[in-house]
Order: structure tokens, then sequence, then C-alpha cells
């Protein structure tokens, strides 16, 4: 019976621990054994460290120009993107929010502009995933102790191939904000009796980082309102003032143009005059039904979520996660699908809270049509060098968008009893989720 042991169900922390070790070894060995060239946004991330880690503002670009254009100029970094022209390079050096932006300077002051060292960097996003995630599922009531979930969990913080391809094969650190909205998420799915004003803190803290990394914590507000609705209101004075102490260092330390340039990107990403760009599904439809069924279905979708969490039959959590799929996913055409997977991987484990069965079944769907599309991708040309358009990451999308839809119409319309009404809701005990 021991031995029987060594292939699960294993005590949910062990779980944890061998998940963690799992994912430390598998990305190291192919970070520590690949190339570094043709990471394309890697070197836009190193050009960016480059600039902080010598006094530089990214996001000004009149001040210390001469040092500026010399650092453009210098064989180093985004060099393909940054010989074109200055206009294109200020692009670039500006488009990430002032979290990311002080993350790549770090990595650049103590890596010396060696790429394995922002690699491995980013890699721990992984490990941060599985335990924001474990985290998140242990808060909502759902313990890891059976064959099925840990396997189901393994599948989607381990294995999951849109997060290897686009996160550690194209080196990303997207992961990390994923792992910053699961560690929020987590503390705000239910509020601890003895440790309100400890969790509030964390709460500012971690949602503070979830916005200024890389926006997307925004998503969690349905959420955090829910949460400070019901709790006292010191604790959401005390969340507050950790989150403006959080960010308020980053804002004072670079020029608020920031502001202006992450919005007027923003806006390019979403505008309708814009054919659909990286991995967005609208790819795979002509850009005329495109510009006129994109409004349509997320205006649609999103009012389908709205009535379902007014009526009770979606929580505040699974609303939020709803939502930002919907944004990012459909009406977002320019980003890649390491930016997707931000909302589409946060979206896959709040599911969990819906019923445990239908998690399992959506988690394996989703993986096994991404291990037949990536799979076939990379093995169609060589290592690292298999960049070929995006379309494979256009279908999964798609896949991944219509199955979680077919999910959440299933909670919502399913027997009011098994749902877990008390997410969300600052102080109520959870009942019991459906498996």
């Amino acid at each position: 019976m021991k031995a029987l042991r060594l292939f699960g169900p294993w005590e949910p922390r062990i779980f944890l621990v061998l998940a963690v070790i799992i994912i430390v070894i598998s990305r190291g060995a192919v970070i520590l054994t690949s190339h570094d060239d043709a990471q394309m946004d890697l070197s836009i991330y190193q050009e960016i460290g480059e600039l902080v880690a010598n006094g530089i503002d990214p996001y000004d670009f009149a001040k210390d120009r001469e040092r500026r254009e010399n650092l453009r100029l210098n064989d180093y970094g985004a060099a393909v993107y940054a010989k074109q022209n200055a206009g294109l390079y200020d692009y670039y050096v500006s488009s990430n929010l002032p979290g990311s932006t002080v993350l790549y300077g770090l990595l650049e002051g103590i890596s010396n502009g060696n790429p394995k060292v922002f690699r491995l960097a980013f890699s721990f996003g992984d490990i941060l995933i599985a335990l924001a995630a474990y985290l998140l599922l242990n808060r909502a009531g759902i313990v890891l102790d059976t064959l099925g979930k840990q396997t189901t969990f393994a599948l989607a913080a381990i294995y999951y191939p849109s997060n290897i391809y686009w996160g550690l094969v194209w080196s990303e650190d997207k992961q990390i904000q994923t792992a910053f909205m699961l560690f929020a998420a987590g503390l705000l799915v239910k509020r601890p009796a003895a440790r309100g004003q400890l969790n509030a803190v964390a709460i500012g803290v971690v949602g503070a980082m979830s916005v200024i990394f890389k926006a997307f914590g925004i998503f969690l507000a349905p959420l955090a309102i829910g949460y400070f609705f019901k709790a006292p209101k010191r604790e959401f004075l005390l969340a507050l003032c950790a989150a403006v102490i959080t960010a308020l260092p980053f804002f004072l330390y670079f020029d608020l143009s920031f502001v202006r340039l992450v919005l007027g990107r923003l806006a390019h990403g979403v505008a309708s005059s814009n054919a659909a760009l990286h991995g967005s599904p609208w790819q795979m439809v002509p850009f005329a039904v495109a510009s006129y069924v994109r409004p349509l279905i997320c205006a649609a979708l999103a009012s389908l979520a709205a009535l379902a969490f007014a009526k009770g039959r979606l929580d505040a959590l699974n609303f939020s996660a709803a939502i930002g799929v919907i944004f990012v996913c459909l009406w977002m055409v320019g980003g890649s699908m390491d930016r997707m997977n931000i909302a589409m991987m946060f979206a896959m484990f709040c599911a969990a809270t819906l019923s445990i069965r239908s998690w399992q079944g959506f988690v394996l769907l989703n993986f096994t049509v991404q291990l037949l599309i990536y799979s076939t991708t990379i093995g169609r040309t060589s290592w690292l060098n298999f960049f070929d358009g995006e379309t494979p990451d256009a279908m999964a999308t798609a896949v991944f968008v219509t199955s979680y839809v077919g999910l959440l119409l299933k909670a919502s319309l399913g027997d009011r009893s098994h749902r877990i009404s008390a997410l969300g809701r600052a102080g109520d005990r959870l009942p019991s989720i459906r498996v």
C-alpha cells in the first residue's frame, strides 16, 4: 500500500510541495539547456531594465536624451527594434506599467545583462501561481485530497501548454500578474474572523501590485466591493492605506506621463478600426464581420454575466473572472496569448468553485486541445525558432472562451442549491461545493 502512495493521492500540503518541486526542476531544465536568442519580448524587457538600472525614466522621452540615445544604439537588448527609429524604441520601452518596469530594472542590476537570470525570475511566476491557486481553492473550501483534484490542479498549474509555450519557451513575466490576481482573490474570497485586519492589509498590498504590475487586477473590483461591503470600515481604511503606501513609490519614481502612455496603448488595443492582431480569436473571422459581431457578442456576454450576478446565480469571484475573460480575450484585439492567459488562467481556477466535476472536465478539455495545438506548433520547426503566426493561439483561445461560457451557463442555469452563493459576501460561511 505504501508503494501505491508514490502515485497519489497525497496529503494536500505534500502535494503542493511536490508541485513546486516539479515546477522548479522542469522550468530550470528548459531554461538552462535552451538558447536565449530569438526571445523578442525578453530583449525589450532587458532594454527597459537597462534604462532603469542607469537611472533613466523610460516614460520621459525628453529627459536624459543623449544617454537614452546611447543606450538605444548600443549592442544590447532590443537591438532589432531599437535601431529602426527612436519613436519605435520609445513606444516599446514605455509600454509596461511601473511594477513591471521596476522588476526589469532590478533584474538588470542583478544579472548584469544575463538573459537566463531574467528567464529564471519570470519562471518563478509559475511557482507563485501554484501557491496562489492553492490558497484560493483552500479559502473557498476546496481541499485537494483526491487523485482527480490533484491531477486537475497539476494540469492547470504545472503542465498547462499555453502557459509553458508563452511563459517558458517564449519567456514572459505575465505569470506573475496571474499569481497576484489569484493571491488577491484568495484573500478576498472569505473573511477570516480572527485575522480580518491583517487580511485587509494583505489585500491592499497584493491588490495594489495586481494593478501596477499589468493593470488586470482592476477586474477584481466586484469581488473587493463585495468583501468590504460587509467588513468593518476600519478594514477598508487599512486596505486603502496599504494600497496607497504600496503604490506611491512607483508613482513618485517615474514621470506620471506613464499613465497617458499606457492608456493610449490600451485604446489602441481595443480600437475597432484595427484588424485583430496576435492571438485574438477574431483573427479567424473576416475583419468586416468581426467589426460588427465583436461589440455585440461582448455586450451580450457581459450583460448575461451581470444579470446572473444580480440574480445571485453567479458569485462575485466568477463574475469578476468572466468580465476579465470577455474584455481581455474578446474585446481587446491586440493582445498575444501570454496576456490573454492572465485572464484565462485566473478564470480557470475560479471555475473550480462552481463545480468540481465541471472544472475537471473543463481543464481536461482545454489541456488536451492545447497539447495537440502547441506540440504540433513546436514540432513543425526547430527549437525556439517556430514563430509562424499566432493562429494556433487564436484557436486555443476560441476553444477556451467557448467552453468557459458553456461552463458558466451550466452553473448559472443549474440547481441553485449547489452554487457557492457566499463567495464575495464577506463574513458568510461557504456552503458545500458540488462534486
